[in-house]
């Protein structure tokens, strides 16, 4: 498991602390401020999606039909189901920025449903920094914006990893299926 970085992490703190002393001075907690912090809230959001649109519109104009090829855990408490993924560039990059989407829906979903059953609004303003940065620290973002070349699959960062991080590659599984059948020549 890589470490974290701890730079990022201070930073993250850092913005959690400004943002929270700048919703106290201003009193943006208040009913009379939701409406602009409901405001700058979607107008990050919509800028977000607005991004992951134009991505997708990219790839789609693209349309890299370079084969890619690369194996996934089936369950990632067993390391050894694994299946061989098969596709496309340009289908694997529309799959990242349909996973990002079901992401940032979900999020989304979460901060309007906090705000109105509880009526927190701090949520909403912490989105509307973290929300633009997370989406600018993605490999899509990387990639088509910041004219990146990062060799694909992309391990999935986060809490919980990724089901390919820890599955053997194309060259692995042949090599151990090679190692077994010379084991099982010997033996028989």
């Amino acid at each position: 498991m890589a470490t974290p970085d701890f730079s990022q992490l201070a930073l993250n703190i850092g913005i959690v602390f400004a943002i929270t002393q700048a919703a106290d001075y201003f009193k943006l907690d208040t009913k009379e401020n939701a409406a602009y912090v409901w405001g700058a809230f979607l107008l990050t959001q919509a800028a977000v999606f607005g991004v992951c649109g134009y991505i997708y519109l990219t790839i789609s104009k693209k349309n890299d039909q370079t084969q890619l090829v690369y194996t996934e855990l089936e369950n990632p408490l067993d390391k050894e189901t694994v299946k061989v993924i098969r596709t496309t560039v340009c289908e694997y990059d529309q799959g990242q920025v349909r996973q990002q989407l079901i992401q940032m829906g979900v999020t989304l979903a979460m901060m309007v449903y906090m705000n109105i059953q509880w009526g927190y609004l701090r949520p909403l303003l912490f989105q509307c920094f973290f929300a633009p940065r997370s989406f600018l620290t993605t490999n899509l973002y990387k990639v088509y914006f910041g004219g990146e070349s990062i060799p694909r699959p992309w391990k999935a960062g986060g809490m919980f990893g990724s089901t390919t991080a820890g599955a053997p590659t194309i060259k692995e599984m042949k090599a151990k299926e090679k190692k077994d059948a010379k084991k099982k020549r010997l033996t028989d």
